[in-house]
């Protein structure tokens, strides 16, 4: 997965309009498409109306609002008209609520709504009386402000799922849940956290991913296996549609659906502007590569926590994974910190088997 900061050359901080989207993909199949929440993915120019999206409801390119009750943001209008004491979390719901009723009342066009809330980042701000009642239950200040954000969330979720289900249209909706890095707080026993030079550390890289669709997924079922967020497009073609379109990035993972999967997958994690700007992780093996040449390895089956640094115990697989991160980054045209004074261990001549063991 690439991820670039805003504020980092080279990177943009915008959506090219000729990408194409997952709502210009389902749109050209007949699909009602709405977006709701935190875009990120740049200015008016490029706002999700202009990428597939029917409608869209409190988009800003904000990374996070100023704060969680009006006025919300710093530098944009969005919902300038709320109450003071609404909640954002419940504003973005009752957008997503109300755009739901449409979508359910309406004829049985299929719908994409795609809902991104801008908690649980920060600044991190509850509703008051949840904060206290957390505090009072011995959780520390900031903790409890997470908290409260977290049941904010998870209500507003709870209440989109209740009403597609009173729609009687849960069984044939596919519902994915997932998160773009880890948290703001450490969460033991992951070590890191989202920034601060930690986010490839299993706490700021390791997120949940579900998937809800009885229609064609199997309930109850759990797998290990590392996948990337890029696979989530690949997934929902295939599931659509029957096949996956060839030029997109990712593996379909509806076949992990049904079985567990005969080959064990790899993820690249790559951030170029701090100094642990890369990551390979297969399911034992996580390689961390430094800008400094102070590379990390650690064997996820049995340090999932990431304490013990083998680099130097095992440098065959550390060159291999190297190695393999290396050509990554070469084959997909991205910046390339080895090009400008990454320091590299020797590059290795070992195969797929060097890190199967």
């Amino acid at each position: 997965m690439l991820e670039a900061d805003p504020a980092q050359a080279p990177s943009r901080n915008w959506l090219p309009l000729e990408e194409v989207t997952l709502a210009e993909r389902l749109k050209e199949r007949g699909y009602a498409t709405g977006f709701v929440g935190k875009w990120h993915l740049g200015h008016e120019p490029y706002h999700p109306v202009n990428q597939g999206f029917d409608v869209q409801f409190g988009v800003t390119n904000a990374g996070h609002p100023k704060s969680y009750y009006p006025p919300y943001f710093s530098n944009s209008d969005v919902y300038a008209d709320a109450d003071n004491d609404y909640y954002l979390t419940d504003r973005i719901a009752d957008d997503a609520a109300a755009l739901l009723n449409d979508f359910l009342k309406g004829d049985d066009t299929p719908f994409f709504l795609s809902l991104w809330f801008y908690g649980v980042h920060t600044p991190l701000e509850g509703k008051q009386e949840r904060v206290e009642f957390y505090i009072d239950q011995g959780v520390a200040e900031e903790r409890a402000n997470l908290h409260a954000m977290i049941e904010s969330m998870d209500q507003a979720i709870g209440r989109v799922i209740d009403m597609i289900e009173e729609g009687n249209k849960l069984d044939d909706t596919l519902i994915i849940f997932a998160s773009d890095q880890g948290g703001f707080l450490e969460t033991p026993p992951l070590r890191g956290r989202k920034g601060g030079g930690e986010a490839l550390y299993e706490g700021g890289s390791r997120v949940p991913l579900v998937f809800h669709y009885p229609k064609r997924i199997p309930a109850g079922i759990s797998r290990v296996q590392p996948v990337s967020l890029i696979d989530i497009v690949p997934t929902v073609m295939d599931l659509v549609t029957g096949e996956v379109p060839k030029e997109l990035h990712g593996e379909s993972l509806v076949s992990s659906f049904m079985k567990v999967p005969d080959q064990e997958g790899e993820v690249i994690l790559y951030r170029h502007y701090e100094d642990k700007f890369g990551a390979l992780i297969t399911p034992r093996w996580k390689f961390i590569a430094s800008l400094a040449g102070q590379n990390e390895l650690y064997d996820l089956s049995s340090d999932a926590g990431e304490a013990n640094n083998l680099i130097k115990d095992y440098p065959e697989i550390g060159m291999c994974m190297e190695r393999r991160f290396r050509e990554w980054v070469q084959s997909n045209a991205a910046f390339d910190p080895y090009q400008h004074g990454a320091q590299s261990g020797e590059p290795g001549n070992g195969g797929n088997e060097c890190i199967k063991n």
